[in-house]
């Protein structure tokens, strides 16, 4: 049988991870969102701002989230 595992308990809710996939998913607004590609901080910032949005949210929240759904970033070659 396992064992409980230390460590805080999650506080976002499926329906909030979704909500934060579901924002990923659509193309950011240049004016709105004020950048052509997402970026941890700008999605969060888009997320935080949202009425239907998650306030609270930090950025290492949606970093996991999306890594976790299979997505990953690389470093621009400039």
């Amino acid at each position: 049988m396992p064992r409980p595992r230390p460590g805080r308990t999650p506080i976002y809710s499926p329906s909030d991870r979704q909500c934060i996939l579901d924002s990923f998913a659509r193309p950011p607004q240049r004016e709105g969102d004020s950048t052509a590609t997402w970026t941890v901080s700008t999605l969060q910032r888009a997320l935080r701002q949202a009425p239907d949005g998650l306030p609270d949210v930090s950025g290492y929240t949606v970093w996991k989230v999306l890594v976790e759904a299979g997505y990953r970033w690389q470093r621009t070659r400039s």
